[in-house]
């Protein structure tokens, strides 16, 4: 009988980061450290009671500027998507204005694409995410496509999609009398290596 086996290697330091939003270098080795740190399963061996492999081990720990070189994959894609680190890696904005913040990154301007209608637009009335109406926006990017979601405490007044679609209200909406007015949204991108940055 024949095994066969598959060798699948991830490079983190590529998958960790999106380089045209952060192109330093030394912010790609802090992101690998930090990445690191939460690592359970790194062994050392420059200090193993056989000298050879002490010494290759020291070389190497020293050539690399870490003691850990390689992880597991299962553990990097269950820990990296996830927070904390999944905000860390992705250096997203947090706090208020952190949609605003993401937009600016990204080269969305969410009102002006709304004036021009270079959006894409679906609303819900059931939604499996929020109880009530469920509102989302596909804006084109600069890394590639940006959607940003409306959530509602209710289906009534504003909040009625089928009476208000055609908001957010802002400043120079020419449509603010048919315009909802949410309770949340939540903001999705993708980045230039289509890693997905959720705010």
């Amino acid at each position: 009988m024949i095994r066969r086996t598959c060798l699948l290697m991830l490079v983190v330091t590529v998958l960790a980061y999106c380089p045209r939003l952060a192109p330093a270098v030394g912010e790609l080795g802090a992101n690998t450290r930090k990445l690191l740190t939460y690592y359970p399963y790194g062994m050392a061996h420059d200090s193993s009671a056989d000298q050879k492999l002490s010494a290759s081990a020291a070389f190497v720990y020293s050539a690399t500027g870490s003691r850990i070189l390689i992880v597991r994959a299962d553990w990097f894609v269950a820990t990296a998507a996830v927070t904390p680190l999944y905000h860390e890696l992705l250096r997203l904005p947090s706090g208020p204005g952190a949609d605003r913040e993401l937009e600016r990154q990204l080269k969305v301007d969410v009102e002006r694409d709304f004036q021009k209608n270079r959006l894409q637009r679906a609303g819900f009335n059931k939604s499996n995410v929020s109880e009530h109406n469920r509102l989302v926006d596909r804006h084109p990017s600069a890394y590639g496509a940006y959607w940003k979601s409306y959530d509602f405490a209710s289906t009534s007044g504003r909040q009625d999609l089928t009476q208000f679609p055609l908001g957010p209200d802002f400043k120079d909406n020419e449509f603010s009398r048919f315009a909802f007015q949410q309770d949340g949204a939540r903001s999705s991108s993708i980045c230039p290596m289509d890693c997905m940055r959720t705010c």
